[in-house]
């Protein structure tokens, strides 16, 4: 697919991965919609685009900020290209640790706003639109005191896939991206305690990295339904 003049919904905009996606997209001559939950951050990757760019200030932890965000999307009045789901949350925690607003929180961010917008832009996308849902290794292999993002990321795997099914004779695409190890401080962790944790051995995909992987993908108009990168060994799904 033919990236230029293509319009982009990206969530999870200002994350180290959003902002590099972003970056690239923008690079490649598509039109953005940047969602992220702080507009300080927003605005300032906004402005450092040059481009098409527009943004939508957006907390969709909960019910009332997933419905307002589909509103606000609607009355930008466009044409969809392509959505990635990007945004996602990573509460790292036992089940007898974890609260359930953590659980509430990490299936409203990471898995009702990809169903809900998917469903919702699916009806003002383009001749060839395509639905890029970000998953994780941990929605394929558990690890343990991960059990809300655990749980997520399966749904979400799940989601996607069967979106692909439902979605071939059609001119819409559904894709999961299964990631591995990222160098960013998702979940919690520091980069600091990450830059320890490859000192002794861990392997991490850099964002960059993880970007050009994205618009490779994108740009090649050939869409399998699930793609895996995993940076420390290879992995059978």
């Amino acid at each position: 697919m033919e990236l230029k003049n293509k319009f982009v919904v990206l969530t999870g905009a200002c994350g180290g991965i959003g902002s590099e996606i972003a970056k690239l997209l923008s690079k490649n001559g598509c039109s953005l919609l940047l969602i992220d939950v702080n507009e300080e951050m927003l605005k300032n990757l906004s402005d450092s685009i040059k481009g098409d760019v527009k943004y939508i200030v957006s907390d969709f932890s909960n019910r009332v900020g997933l419905y307002k965000l589909v509103e606000d999307i609607k009355g930008v009045n466009i044409k969809v290209d392509v959505l990635i789901n990007n945004a996602g949350i990573g509460v790292y925690k036992s089940l007898k640790d974890v609260t359930l607003e953590e659980f509430e929180e990490s299936f409203y961010i990471n898995v009702f706003a990809p169903m809900v917008l998917s469903k919702e832009l699916i009806n003002v996308m383009g001749e060839f639109g395509v639905i890029l849902n970000m998953g994780s290794l941990s929605g394929v292999r558990t690890l343990p005191n991960r059990i809300a993002y655990n749980s997520s990321k399966f749904s979400l795997r799940g989601f996607s896939l069967s979106l692909n099914e439902e979605l071939k004779d059609s001119h819409i695409s559904s894709i999961l991206l299964t990631l591995g190890s990222t160098f960013t401080q998702f979940g919690g962790v520091s980069l600091e305690e990450k830059a320890k944790m490859k000192e002794n051995g861990k392997s991490f995909f850099s964002t960059d990295y993880v970007a050009n992987k994205v618009v490779e993908i994108l740009s090649s108009g050939e869409y399998k339904s699930e793609y895996v990168l995993a940076p420390e060994e290879s992995v059978n799904i």
